[in-house]
């Protein structure tokens, strides 16, 4: 599937799912997710309140009212204790509501439970689909008056700066119809002759490296290696981290962008204004 983002009244670009493949590493195609709803769970041998009361349980929730907080998912992942299966759901459940498709950004998504329940079946389910339509669902709630965004705006950055990059190699901003063309940004799916991607060659070999000076209020990898108690909470807070620094650089762009765009209307309407018609300057003859 597709959707299109508008960028300005006059511009709009694409969003693919390949592409959400591309820079997240997620599968693609499969199963469409069926989220929890009232009733049966679906391919569950629980009905949604008795698999919603089960994970209350596991927090230690008495109410059935109650929502799960998301820090406490964070701090039973980071923890001992678990069997590989839940290690897994737990996993993919926080993954996905701290970065790939937040929400609410604090208390734990219940429709995702049936998703991450048969583990065996998490890899053949169109993951990209569900973020791709949570990012629309965001981005149209702000439209309509809401305050915060939900879903991976971080992966709407990496997206429309790279064409702007494209673009500006291919000569100019402009060059080419952002609503239509899809660029791959990773290696593996550039073609053979290279003209998809404007991908420098690496002389270590596959490896990619993307040079940011850090402010000072981010941590380097080894703050964060000094801070963190084990090698997934390591994991985490360098994923906590790049989701602020890509945040900060977005903002940053974007203010730039703005910048650029006031210099180049100033400049055209002082052109505009120092140039004389030749009607204009006949009459004054």
């Amino acid at each position: 599937s597709e959707e299109y983002f508008e960028v300005s009244e006059k511009e709009k670009f694409r969003l693919t799912e390949d592409e959400i493949s591309d820079v997240l590493g997620l599968p693609k195609g499969g199963h469409d997710l069926e989220l929890l709803v009232t009733g049966l769970a679906s391919s569950s041998s629980f009905d949604g309140e008795s698999l919603k009361s089960l994970w209350r349980e596991r927090y230690n929730i008495i109410s059935n009212k109650d929502p799960i907080p998301l820090s406490a998912v964070k701090y039973k992942l980071i923890g001992n204790g678990l069997t590989d299966e839940e290690f897994k759901q737990i996993f993919v459940l926080f993954s996905m509501l701290s970065f790939l498709a937040p929400a609410s950004g604090s208390v734990v998504d219940l429709r995702l439970l049936t998703v991450v329940e048969d583990v065996l079946r998490i890899h053949q389910l169109n993951w990209c689909k569900y973020v791709l339509e949570e990012l629309v669902i965001g981005v149209r709630e702000v439209v309509r008056g809401a305050k915060y965004v939900w879903g991976c705006i971080v992966l709407l950055a990496i997206v429309y700066f790279h064409r702007l990059k494209r673009e500006e190699a291919a000569g100019g901003l402009g060059h080419s119809n952002r609503s239509e063309v899809v660029f791959p940004i990773s290696r593996k799916h550039s073609n053979k002759s290279g003209e998809a991607s404007s991908l420098p060659n690496n002389p270590v070999g596959n490896v990619r490296h993307i040079v940011v000076n850090l402010p000072v209020d981010i941590r380097t990898d080894e703050e964060v290696h000094s801070s963190s108690i084990d090698d997934v909470h390591e994991l985490l807070l360098l994923n906590e981290r790049d989701s602020e620094l890509f945040c900060k650089r977005y903002m940053d762009r974007m203010n730039l962008i703005k910048l650029k765009m006031q210099a180049r209307s100033e400049q055209s309407s002082l052109k505009d204004s120092s140039q004389v018609s030749p009607s204009a300057a006949s009459q004054e003859t």
